[in-house]
């Protein structure tokens, strides 16, 4: 669940192949949608903990499988992360938390890259590769949020990708022009 890296509430992801890079590495939400496995999931109080801020509908006092799919990102760059370890899951077990151990698969012959310092993204649409791949850092800049001066109020505030107007949410939702 790559979502829950960039919101820094999971700091280790396992894989079955261990990796010597350290230093930023981007988060990359697959497309793959696992309806059955989130259902198993949310019966877990710790994983539905992390995902109940971001996506409890207003009305709904019950996270719902439907809603959370329909709201998480896929097949999406969601975060960056600083890697700064590779570790065998069988040396880690023991040391985390249930929580984070919920949150991956420490079964022997593993590995758990751990994760620093994470950035959420607002996300942006891209097609993701096995293992790890290079992403060109003019689209990388493109689509993180940047800081934009408001041209109704001068009041500075964070422009979302993709969308070009200049004006900070007071002002647009307040209709001013």
């Amino acid at each position: 669940w790559a979502t829950l890296v960039a919101w820094g509430a999971k700091k280790i992801e396992t894989r079955h192949w261990a990796t010597s890079h350290r230093g930023p590495l981007l988060i990359h939400a697959a497309k793959r949608q696992s309806k059955s496995e989130l259902e198993e999931l949310l019966e877990y109080p710790e994983f539905e903990r992390v995902l109940d801020d971001r996506y409890r509908p207003q009305c709904d006092p019950r996270l719902t499988v439907d809603h959370i799919l329909e709201s998480m990102p896929f097949g999406a760059i969601v975060g960056k992360v600083e890697m700064v370890d590779c570790v065998k899951t069988e040396d880690l077990r023991e040391t985390i938390s249930r929580e984070e151990y919920m949150f991956g698969n420490y079964c022997d012959g593993r590995f758990g890259w751990i994760f620093d310092r994470s950035v959420d993204y607002e996300p942006f649409p891209y097609k993701g590769e096995q293992g790890l791949f290079t992403i060109p850092d003019e689209l990388i800049e493109s689509c993180i949020k940047k800081p934009a001066e408001c041209s109704v109020c001068e009041n500075v505030f964070l422009n979302r990708p993709y969308e070009y107007f200049r004006k900070c949410d007071d002002c647009e939702a307040a209709n001013v022009n």
